[in-house]
């Protein structure tokens, strides 16, 4: 399990809360344009930005995700596109899963495109 607490000043390294997995903001801890931006209330992540999960250049073993598992985080994206993608470790240049968000609902598919997931419908809190 793990637990990452993004918000403001957290520098480049967002830190595990439960065990030694830490994120690295970016592709790598020098900066560069695919950092996240931190806030008072989480990340902004513009088009290139990317949170980089173990094997990073912090943590060189692999977070290991099994078949059944959570994401929880609040999102606001302002325009249709990718939210979040697991890749497979034989071919990372395929997504094994994707999220992705669609006009006003966030969707998930698996890599052979049938929908394994119920629709989950994004409204805007303000």
């Amino acid at each position: 399990m793990v637990e990452y607490k993004f918000f403001e000043a957290v520098g480049q390294a967002a830190f595990d809360q439960v065990s030694s997995y830490h994120a690295v903001s970016g592709n790598s801890l020098g900066e560069d344009s695919s950092d996240v931006i931190w806030t008072d209330r989480g990340a902004y992540f513009s088009g290139s930005s990317v949170v980089t999960l173990p094997p990073n250049s912090i943590v060189k073993e692999p977070l290991l995700i099994p078949k059944d598992f959570i994401i929880d985080m609040w999102v606001f994206p302002k325009t249709q596109g990718q939210l979040y993608s697991k890749f497979g470790p034989s071919n990372p240049s395929k997504d094994l899963i994707s999220f992705y968000a669609t006009g006003s609902n966030i969707e998930g598919k698996y890599l052979d495109g049938d929908t394994d997931f119920s629709t989950l419908v994004f409204r805007n809190f303000y």
